[in-house]
């Protein structure tokens, strides 16, 4: 495996389609469940995987060496995984009065 990882390796960095697809399809299951651990949810993690191999290829130059790049690609998994559930925070707010009432309701109940 490692002498196929380093040709495709090679060949994406050229910007070879075939090549990029290859390495997707050697390093798409390990890093969806990486991004499905983050997010929780298949759906989101799928985005997550597609932004991260996105962003792998166009930035593949950067990666030095064969032997570095499954961990170079976890590393960009992982922030993607992060950056997605930091834009996707859901904040709720609620009216404090309401949430008062709601407790002294509960406390009535309980005595």
């Amino acid at each position: 495996m490692s002498h196929l990882l380093e040709h495709h390796f090679i060949e994406a960095k050229k910007q070879n389609r075939n090549a990029q697809k290859a390495l997707y399809e050697m390093f798409s299951g390990k890093m969806l469940s990486i991004a499905l651990s983050y997010t929780g949810n298949l759906h989101d993690a799928e985005d997550v995987l597609q932004n991260a191999f996105y962003k792998g290829f166009t930035k593949i130059k950067d990666c030095q060496d064969w032997k570095t790049f499954p961990g170079w690609l976890r590393r960009i998994v992982i922030n993607e995984s992060i950056s997605f559930l930091r834009q996707n925070q859901k904040i709720f707010f609620t009216d404090l009065s309401e949430m008062e009432s709601e407790i002294e309701n509960d406390c009535c109940r309980s005595e």
